[in-house]
């Protein structure tokens, strides 16, 4: 274990075969969570990759401060983030910001010009469904509403955009959509604040 600057950074001696990313990010987000609900103490981690070669310490180390800044930038909190799961994010920044701005401001036009209270809950409520897999119960749990308000709003969603949202391609426009909010900073909906 060692320290640079305001990081801590942990040397992990695995058999190679042994070698197990799904489970490893499992762990940590485990120990993440466990730390805040028994200290309130707030850790993130980054994972590089494993390398057999002692040399190649510093590049996983860079890999994993890479990992643990890309998931800062999707403003995800509590986090365990491999630097292989960074390659959509690191993907979408070559696309130029303008180009991006437009997909964003065409895929989500159907929402303005409505209520601000009601265009966040809709945007919020599409958001977490995609983030759970699509899943009502866990939607609604997630927002602390009845199942059947997420059944509403969503097909007021359909109603709005025109779009099937459970169809592959629109969902994956959607999700893509949702994806470039922190890259053009645009508050996510889970983020935004809910006036009344």
């Amino acid at each position: 274990m060692f320290t640079k600057n305001d990081q801590f950074g942990i040397l992990v001696f695995l058999a190679e075969s042994s070698w197990d990313e799904q489970a490893v990010v499992q762990q940590l987000e485990r120990i993440a969570s466990n730390l805040y609900t028994e200290s309130q103490l707030s850790l993130s981690f980054g994972i590089g990759n494993p390398y057999t070669n002692v040399l190649d310490i510093g590049l996983s180390y860079k890999e994993a401060v890479k990992a643990l800044q890309s998931g800062h930038q999707m403003r995800k909190t509590r986090f365990a983030h491999s630097y292989q799961t960074m390659d959509i994010s690191r993907l979408l920044r070559m696309i130029p910001h303008d180009e991006m701005l437009q997909f964003h401001q065409e895929t989500f036009k159907p929402f303005e010009g409505r209520d601000p209270n009601e265009r966040n809950e809709l945007m919020k409520t599409l958001s977490s469904f995609y983030e759970n897999h699509c899943q009502i119960v866990d939607t609604a749990k997630e927002l602390f509403v009845h199942r059947n308000t997420v059944i509403y709003r969503l097909e007021k969603c359909e109603k709005l955009t025109g779009r099937n949202i459970k169809d592959p391609m629109e969902s994956l426009r959607f999700r893509l959509a949702f994806a470039l909010e922190p890259l053009l900073n645009i508050p996510s909906p889970n983020e935004a604040t809910h006036t009344s």
